[in-house]
This record gives structure tokens, sequence and C-alpha cells, in this order.
């Protein structure tokens, strides 16, 4: 029954997240070839510095800053950063969003879950006073804090995510 409504969804839902993950390769493979000329710069200056101790120093003094200096010319390779739950959640919302809603009726009523054609009536909804439910939450001190980004379960979330380990500790 499910089948008919991941059907309508899945494929212009999967289909605009591939775009926007594309999309987030392609800035930071430019990033990248962008720098280009400053890792080539500093790949020169090192490779004259290793011809510089080799020439200064005896050999296994020399061995050891060489091995550390190649070590700073491999770390310099192309690294994939992945996007952080925010940017996800941000995704996700964009290309939820972006379903009509035709897609999604469309998908309820091949699932056979659109039968349903009852009309709200006005009359019947019930007004809920939120304005006494804030101060009754006040008298209690409950709604005393603000809650920012800050509290997330990660702690700080504007750049890197905690990882999955870290989740587990806290």
């Amino acid at each position: 029954m499910f089948a008919n409504l991941l059907i309508s969804w899945n494929k212009p839902f999967k289909g605009e997240l591939r775009s926007l993950w594309i999309d987030r390769l392609k800035e930071q493979l430019l990033s990248y070839n962008q720098g280009d000329s400053e890792r080539i710069r500093k790949k020169v200056e090192l490779e004259s510095e290793i011809v510089r101790i080799q020439k200064s120093l005896d050999q296994e003094n020399a061995s050891r800053e060489i091995a550390a200096l190649r070590k700073k010319i491999d770390n310099e390779n192309f690294k994939l950063l992945t996007p952080s739950r925010k940017d996800m959640a941000g995704w996700i919302t964009s290309c939820w969003e972006k379903l009509s809603a035709e897609t999604i009726i469309s998908g309820f009523s091949k699932a056979g879950l659109v039968t349903d054609i009852r009309g709200t009536n006005p009359d019947n909804e019930e007004e809920v006073d939120v304005d006494e439910l804030v101060e009754e939450l006040q008298r209690h001190n409950i709604a005393e804090e603000e809650v920012t980004s800050d509290d997330d379960i990660g702690g700080d979330v504007s750049n890197n995510d905690s990882s999955d380990e870290d989740i587990a500790r806290n």
C-alpha cells in the first residue's frame, strides 16, 4: 500500500536531493582547484627545503625531517567535506517543499488513502488560549530560558557536527 506513496515521492525527492549533493561536490572541487597554484608553490618550497636538509644534516636526522615534510606534501590532497546536519536538514526541507501538492495527493490516491472528503466546520474547532498556558509555565519557572542552537545535542552546530560517538557519550 505504501509503495505507491514512495514511488510518487521518492523519485522527485531523491532527484532534487542528489542535485543539491552534486552542487556541493562541484563547489568543493572548484574551491580546491582554485587553490592549485598555492599548493604547487608550497610543494616547490617543501621540495627545496628537503634538498637543503639532505645537504646540511646527517642521514638519520635528515630522514626524520624529510619524512615530516613529505607528510605535509601528502596532506594537501583533496578531502571531501561532509555536509553539516544543518545543511542536510535544509536540503531535506527544500526537497520536501518542492514536492507539489498534486504529487503528494497522487501518492495517497494510488495507495487508496484519499477517501475522506469531509470538510472542516469552523464552529466545531476549539480555540486554544496559548497566553494562559505560557503564563502557567512561567509561574512554574519552566518557560524562563530561551532555547538556542547552542542547546542542541552536539553543542556548537555552526560548522561541524559531533560524531555519533560524541552524541552517544552525552
